[in-house]
This record gives structure tokens, sequence and C-alpha cells, in this order.
């Protein structure tokens, strides 16, 4: 049943126009008045007017959840400074590869020079001290000597085209000792001036029989100077630039008896020095050989060999020259 309240107001055609559409909408009526808001129409008359349909007020947004603050990153601990490393030690620097040369002191040799105190060695030529030690290069002619197997000759003149020149010099305690003459003669006759050199042992005896020559060896001494002359006919086509013996056999043909730490009456640290394997004689050369070109000699000295123009100084005892401040060395000879 509809109210009939809503009549008074619409009229009676009102009313049957609302009982038609009703009707035909299929519900619509009811005890109950329609909710607040509802539909677009009706209400309570007012004075004012309808206001728009107010929409369904939107629920008041949850506020958002207060971001808690980011907390400051813990502050990385302040690192130790790495610790300064030690600085490397300065390196000694390395000796120059060629000191000047000893400009004070030259040596002159294989020209009847005496380089250093003569005849304290016990030789048994005519003149004391000369010569070969008992022991060693005593002959006869067409004799050979020690493990090198060297020839004992007439004489020198067929020997070339071999024929070299070394040179050994010695120091003992600050002293220079002469290398005898007639080292590698058997047996020397006494120094002498030979076609204007002095100290000159040029000639030998049959220690058998002093009115016969004796003989020399392929290597020997004429002078003190410390020249030791090489002469022989090579084997295998050996040239000049070549080496034929070394120190230990000159000291064994010698017979002078020695260890790594004396030679004949001197002992004492030995140091050896020389000018390295190589031949620096020859055509073009001037005859010097610089003391810049001496080196340290490390391992078995005897095994040095003698080349063209080679020195070797032997340093016994303290207190000797070393190295570049040892005399330059001045051949006579060209080879």
């Amino acid at each position: 049943m509809v109210s009939m309240g809503r009549t008074t107001i619409l009229g009676a055609f009102g009313a049957a126009l609302s009982l038609s559409l009703l009707a035909a909408c299929g519900g619509g009526g009811g005890s109950s008045p329609p909710l607040p808001g509802g539909g677009g129409g009706g209400g309570n008359p007012s004075s004012s007017p309808s206001p728009g349909a107010t929409g369904t007020p939107v629920g008041t947004p949850t506020p958002r959840a207060t971001s808690t603050p980011m907390q400051s990153p813990t502050p990385l601990p302040t690192q130790t400074p790495p610790p300064t490393p030690t600085p490397l030690p300065t390196p000694t620097p390395l000796p120059t590869a060629t000191p000047t040369p000893n400009s004070t002191l030259t040596v002159g040799t294989g020209d009847g020079q005496i380089n250093g105190i003569d005849n304290t060695f016990g030789g048994i030529g005519e003149e004391a001290g000369d010569g070969d030690y008992a022991t060693g290069g005593q002959g006869p002619t067409g004799s050979t000597f020690g493990p090198a197997q060297i020839p004992c000759l007439k004489d020198m003149w067929n020997q070339l085209p071999y024929h070299v020149h070394a040179f050994i010099g010695m120091y003992y305690n600050g002293s220079e000792i002469g290398l005898p003459d007639g080292v590698g003669m058997a047996d020397p006759r006494a120094d002498m001036t030979f076609q204007g050199i002095p100290n000159w042992t040029n000639y030998t005896y049959d220690p058998n029989n002093k009115s016969q020559p004796g003989c020399f060896y392929q290597m020997h001494t004429h002078d003190p100077s410390g020249t030791v002359h090489i002469e022989a006919q090579p084997p295998n086509g050996l040239t000049q630039y070549g080496t034929l013996y070394t120190l230990g056999d000159f000291l064994g043909l010698w017979g002078v008896p020695y260890t790594q730490n004396s030679i004949g009456p001197y002992s004492g640290v030995i140091t050896v020095y020389w000018s390295g394997a190589v031949a620096r004689g020859g055509p073009g050369t001037n005859g010097e050989v610089g003391s810049n070109y001496y080196m340290l000699y490390n391992g078995d000295w005897t095994q040095i060999p003698l080349y063209s123009h080679e020195v070797i100084w032997l340093d016994i005892g303290p207190g000797n020259p070393v190295g570049s401040s040892l005399p330059n060395v001045a051949f006579w000879d060209e080879w």
C-alpha cells in the first residue's frame, strides 16, 4: 500500500502516474522511507535549493606512516695510515768501467830494465838468484819439461812465427820485487850488456860441460824487467793472438816453490790482478797496457793464460798498490 502523504503534495494525477511507474519498475514500495540522499529527488521541502547529491564521503586517508628516518651511517673508522716505508739504502755506485790509468807511474819492460829488487830468489844460474831453481827446467837440449811439455832447444832463432811477450810483476808488503833473468834457461850465464841492452842474459852453458852451450826453453826471461818471452812453433796454426802457456806453466818451469799464500821466500795473502784474456799486442798498438785494464782475478791464478802483452800483478801481503793504482806497463816489443 502506497502512502498517501505524498499525494497531497503531487495531486491525483501525480499519484496515478506514480503508481503506474512503480508498478512498471517492480518494487519501490515498502514501509521504510527512502534513505537520505537516495535517488535524485524527493525529501522534505525546503526553502533552500536541494544540494546536489553528496557522494559517499571518501574516508579520511590513513596517514602514511612516518618513515623511520634513516640512521646516519656509522662513520667508518679512521684508517691508520700505512707506515712510511723505510727507504732502500742508496746502492753503492759501481766502479767506473774504465778508471783513469795511473798517470804517475809506468814501468818499461823488455829492454834491460830492473823493475823491483833484483836477485832475491833461489835460482842456480851463474849469477846468484838468476835462472831456474834446481827443481825447475835444467835441460838437457831436446828434452821437455812439465805437463805442458815445454821443449828445451839449442836456440830460438827458428821459433817464429809465434813470438809473444807477457809481463809478471810482484809486490811484497809495499815493495816491488824483480822477476829474475835467466828463468827458462839451462844454465844461464851472468847478465851483461848485449847489443846495447844492459842487464841482459843471452847465453847458456851445459852445466855438465861448460864449454858447450846449454838450451833455452820456449818460455824464458832475458832481464829482470818482468818480461816473459814465449817463442814457439805454434801447433794447429795458432796465431800470435792466441795463447800457448799459463802462469802455472811458467812457475813450474822456474821451479820456485809456491802455494796459494806464498811465492819463493815471500808469504802472505796473495791478491792477483790481470789485464784480461785477450792479446793486446800487435800491429797498430803502442805497446802500453794502462792500469784501467786491470781486473781482480778470482779463482786459481795459476791458470791465467799468457797472451801477447798480458799483464799480471801478484800482490803478496798488505800495503801494496791495487787495481788501477798499479803501474801501467809499456812493452818494448810489438807483440
